[in-house]
């Protein structure tokens, strides 16, 4: 169905085309038509909430994702990713490289790190290492540069157990640490007891991450330390979000709240616990911070 205007029976000037697939799924494009076909795309959106806008042809593109979050800056070409570009990782990363064809050269790759951090993995370094239900890593004891610049893990003997602290002065908002772990279905962990869920995450309504022994020992793992996190109801500074890491692909990061965080202090996070599969036994009235 098209909503514009016709010149001797094809579509010219702006106006809007919606897209019926046979999955069910649709597509509306809208822009600039000339000679009965779409030249430049004020926006291509589909029903998942993506959007592409840019010229259609050939040009500088924006792709954003969820309605407004930008994901992609770069050429296009008859209709793909062609030539230079970036991605806009969820969580603050950016990949730069070159496309062809639709597809990234991976030669060309480099990861760029949010926050200030400095250093930029080329592509030797983006090899995926993405979590299943059985196996953390490949390499469970390469650490992560980034995280391994502002956090580090020690003892807290008052607490019986040991804590994440910042190396480094931490500004408000700053991706400080990540998480990552196996990946389980809700149903698995809520059928087991708390004694086995001290290091679960929930990724979602599909999925959760988890660390159990021996990676919950940083002598095991420690390709990403946001499991070694305390918490603290009254007054957390940090707080669980979602991220796209170059290595770990979707997980979880440890992003500081509006306060800025000063070298060597610790690092807490609210677990958010509702109660609605009970509570673990070191559970306390919400005063006290616990350790893991």
């Amino acid at each position: 169905v098209f909503e514009g205007r016709f010149v001797h029976g094809v579509r010219e000037g702006r106006g809007k085309v919606v897209v019926q697939e046979e999955d069910g799924d649709w597509i509306i494009m809208q822009g600039i038509w000339s000679g009965d076909e779409l030249v430049y795309a004020a926006d291509i959106v589909d029903s998942e909430g993506s959007v592409t806008r840019g010229p259609v042809k050939g040009g500088v593109v924006e792709e954003y994702v969820d309605g407004n979050r930008l994901a992609f800056v770069g050429r296009y070409e008859d209709g793909v990713r062609h030539g230079h570009g970036v991605i806009h990782h969820l969580g603050g990363g950016e990949t730069k490289g070159v496309w062809k064809g639709g597809v990234l050269d991976e030669t060309s790759a480099s990861y760029q790190y949010p926050c200030r951090f400095e250093q930029r993995l080329d592509a030797s370094d983006l090899v995926e290492d993405i979590s299943d239900t059985s196996v953390i890593s490949r390499w469970p004891l390469r650490p992560d540069p980034y995280e391994s610049r502002r956090v580090y893990v020690k003892p807290v003997p008052e607490k019986g157990g040991e804590g994440l602290f910042a190396r480094i002065p931490l500004l408000p908002h700053e991706v400080a640490s990540f998480y990552n772990g196996v990946r389980l279905s809700h149903e698995v962990v809520d059928g087991r007891g708390w004694e086995l869920n001290d290091n679960t995450l929930s990724l979602g309504p599909d999925e959760v991450i988890d660390v159990p022994p021996p990676w919950n020992e940083t002598n095991h793992y420690c390709a990403t330390l946001g499991h070694k996190a305390n918490h603290c109801h009254v007054a957390p500074n940090a707080k669980y979000d979602f991220f796209e890491h170059p290595r770990h692909g979707f997980i979880k990061c440890i992003r500081v709240l509006d306060a800025p965080i000063a070298a060597g202090e610790e690092i807490l996070v609210d677990y958010g616990f509702d109660g609605e599969h009970g509570f673990p036994e070191w559970w306390k009235p919400p005063t006290a911070t616990v350790a893991k």
